[in-house]
């Protein structure tokens, strides 16, 4: 994750090369914290959420 070339996703949680995948799962952390790895998922879904909602509106 990174805003490398070579990252497969970006800052914004979107898949290199597939337009419209966003990737919210805990594949995506270079690390993971000693915590339940339930609420770091839930705060990634909820920002490609808001991410994809806030694009729709501009889009609209």
């Amino acid at each position: 994750m990174g805003d490398s070339p070579s990252a497969l996703i970006d800052e914004k949680l979107r898949f290199n090369g597939i337009d419209g995948l966003k990737v919210t799962d805990c594949s995506i952390m270079p690390a993971l914290f000693s915590c339940n790895t339930n609420v770091s998922t839930l705060i990634s879904a909820g920002r490609a959420a808001i991410s994809s909602f806030r694009n729709k509106q501009a889009s609209a």
